[in-house]
């Protein structure tokens, strides 16, 4: 839920949820964010895999959707199903916004030699102004 009193910042590094990767201090490859680069603001899925140079955070795989515009007091329900793979052949992943299915793929999904693990709130650049994100409801499900 993103309240009227929600400010991201002017560009794109504000993620609201993430899997985090185990190994190093470049960006999440799976990050849930909104991206006010463009006009009006979208939330954005990014992708980022395959094997990763860790001197400049530059990854072999990088895949982007813009999952819709951003609503101000308005409730999202994402359902997200991954299969973890650094490899194109043997990753999935399948993103669906409010029953609507926006990204499906089977690609790789993981940095190589690295695990992931969940992270929520809203992570974004210095900004003098302060901000709210409401999450609910995470829910991990087994097949």
């Amino acid at each position: 839920y993103f309240p009227t009193s929600f400010h991201p910042n002017a560009g794109a590094w504000n993620i609201f949820t993430q899997w985090h990767q185990t190994g190093d201090q470049c960006p999440p490859p799976v990050r849930f964010m909104v991206d006010k680069y463009v006009k009006p603001a979208k939330l954005r899925l990014d992708i980022w895999s395959g094997r990763l140079n860790t001197s400049h955070c530059i990854p072999q795989y990088k895949h982007t959707w813009y999952l819709g515009k951003l609503r101000r007091n308005h409730w999202y329900n994402f359902v997200v199903k991954f299969k973890w793979s650094p490899r194109k052949s043997a990753g999935f992943v399948r993103v669906s916004v409010n029953g609507k299915i926006k990204a499906r793929k089977h690609m790789a999904t993981l940095y190589k030699g690295m695990g992931v693990y969940l992270k929520q709130g809203f992570y974004r650049g210095e900004s003098g102004k302060k901000t709210t994100i409401i999450h609910d409801g995470m829910t991990r499900f087994r097949p």
